[in-house]
């Protein structure tokens, strides 16, 4: 339903053109051409690096089974496991999705239509209230029938919107990988317009010998992933959201259910649930769990889940994200984007 941004680099077999640019703050890059010769070594450390990369996650991965999420239940979560307790810690009747109750649910023409709503009211909060922000993403997702391990990541976060002289601010995402262990220390960025659409990301320790400019969508960017770079954060997670709720709207078969008074990390959230007890071609999975934060109006946390691989089973995740430390509108600049920021990491070209 999300995206985290480009888990792997792990492919070796897969040539990319590697871009020798300048730091030029005016982001005017040259594209991902070669503007002089990469030494042969230089290519054979970098391919080093993408197989034991590639080999960290695999093995990793298998041992990923523990839930990031806790259930809610009276019991403490584990250490791998995100506090969402069923303890209230403030009145959810009167936060954002006050609008909307069991009640008015079943009552509905369909029941995703308040959630649809709720979404439109969601994506226009942020619009109006919300024009940046900062925060660990924590996420996990199965792709090709595996489930990958968990991944934890630090994020900056800048909305697409004009400003104050009229000129207009693009969408722009930077990501630092705080775990698992082999990628901490990776960052990622993403300009919806710079560097000719590509995303720019080093690598790490010894690995990290120059800029690596890629297509956020091509076979190396999105190894590891469900979705491009450009389909991470909130609003996108509402957009896809509601784009998925509208599509289910036309059919039956769904079941929704609102539980109010958890907490996501000392966050006041309501959970809203979409079911679809039967497999069918339409639908797109069997469960998904959308938290709002009832203070910020902002989905915290997302669940996707598979239908059961055989009848009785659990469902299967297939994906969850978890935004918590999120420091709102706190004035981020085009410096944030730039690689040559000297708080980052980044080679100098």
């Amino acid at each position: 339903m999300n995206t985290s941004p480009n888990n792997d680099l792990n492919q070796a077999d897969h040539s990319r053109n590697l871009a020798e640019t300048s730091p030029d703050i005016n982001h005017q890059r040259s594209g991902v051409l070669f503007k002089g010769t990469v030494g042969l070594l230089t290519l054979l450390l970098l391919a080093t690096g993408f197989i034991y990369w590639r080999n960290a996650n695999r093995s990793e991965a298998e041992e990923s089974a523990s839930p990031i999420v806790a259930a809610v239940t009276d019991r403490d979560p584990g250490e791998d496991e995100m506090d969402l307790g069923s303890d209230a810690i403030g009145d959810s009747d009167r936060g954002f999705t006050a609008g909307i109750n069991q009640a008015s649910i079943d009552a509905a023409e369909h029941p995703l239509h308040p959630l649809i709503e709720l979404a439109d009211r969601a994506i226009k909060n942020i619009d109006q209230n919300h024009f940046d922000y900062t925060a660990t993403l924590t996420n996990q997702v199965r792709v090709n029938g595996k489930l990958r391990p968990v991944n934890k990541l630090f994020i900056k976060i800048r909305h697409a919107r004009k400003n104050d002289d009229g000129d207009q601010i693009p969408f722009s995402v930077y990501t630092k990988f705080l775990e698992p262990a082999a990628n901490a220390g990776r960052e990622v960025i993403w300009v919806d317009g710079w560097n000719e659409g590509n995303l720019v990301v080093h690598l790490t320790g010894w690995q990290n010998l120059m800029r690596i400019y890629l297509d956020p969508t091509g076979t190396m960017a999105m190894d590891g992933n469900l979705y491009p770079i450009s389909m991470i954060g909130m609003r996108n997670l509402l957009k896809q959201f509601r784009e998925i709720g509208t599509q289910d709207s036309e059919h039956d078969g769904c079941q929704v259910k609102i539980e109010r008074g958890l907490k996501l990390h000392d966050r006041l959230v309501t959970k809203i649930e979409s079911i679809h007890p039967h497999q069918e071609s339409h639908f797109e999975y069997h469960i998904a769990r959308i938290f709002i934060d009832e203070e910020w109006g902002l989905p915290v946390g997302y669940e996707g889940y598979l239908w059961p691989e055989k009848e009785g089973g659990e469902p299967v995740l297939l994906e969850r994200y978890f935004y918590t430390d999120v420091q709102l509108n706190v004035g981020l600049q085009d410096l944030d984007f730039d690689p040559a920021n000297p708080e980052y990491n980044f080679p100098s070209r």
